[in-house]
């Protein structure tokens, strides 16, 4: 069982609400997992919540791969500069070929 350390003593405000940042070391915007004992204990465990898309991303071994391989050739400096607008005159040329194919 972890140990725990006394910081401190909080009462509820009139909205039923205790301030933790005078006691520990808590940042704006965690996160907190609770839990109550049967006793009444309280506690806190830090979290962090993750999107859908994020979440299937990271149950998807074969794109973890190719996501570690890119960060892999980005740390080796394997890289080639992107330029967005002549991505999109790729893809408006390629579109207009597929249709020009079915016309």
């Amino acid at each position: 069982m972890p140990f725990f350390e006394p910081v401190g003593e909080v009462e509820l405000d009139n909205r039923r609400r205790i301030s933790l940042a005078r006691l520990v070391n808590v940042k704006p915007g965690q996160r907190y997992s609770v839990a109550e004992g049967p006793d009444g204990v309280i506690q806190l465990t830090p979290m962090f919540s993750v999107s859908a898309r994020e979440l299937a991303v990271l149950r998807n071994p074969e794109t973890m791969v190719r996501i570690n391989e890119g960060l892999d050739q980005a740390a080796r400096g394997d890289v080639v500069p992107f330029d967005p607008e002549a991505k999109l005159i790729e893809l408006e040329e390629k579109m207009r070929g597929e249709v020009d194919d079915k016309l």
